[in-house]
């Protein structure tokens, strides 16, 4: 339910094909998101969307890296969404550490 950090030594131009400019388009695409922002990031907690309902939802994104191996493998909340989500056949889409989640 917090707004996500950007591990710093992921940006590097390295990983966006040596281009820096693709590498400024992706960083003014997560600011322009609003993702990582303290204050304004749209990210809520799995207890809001419990709250919200998840018939609300159309499919569901693990993303990859230390979260999913740390926190998500804990999470008895998201394991009623995963649950949920499969019964009823909804989209699940995990990415790299992503299916530690599971």
């Amino acid at each position: 339910g917090q707004a996500p950090t950007v591990d710093a030594t992921s940006l590097d131009v390295m990983y966006f094909g040596g281009d820096a400019a693709t590498l400024k388009q992706h960083q003014d695409l997560v600011a322009k998101l609003e993702i990582t922002s303290q204050q304004r990031s749209p990210v809520i907690s799995l207890a809001r969307v419990e709250q919200i309902g998840y018939a609300r939802y159309d499919a569901l994104y693990i993303p990859g890296g230390h979260a999913p191996m740390q926190d998500l493998i804990r999470s008895a909340a998201l394991g009623r969404l995963l649950a949920h989500f499969h019964q009823a056949g909804k989209t699940t889409a995990l990415v790299c550490h992503g299916p530690a989640a599971l």
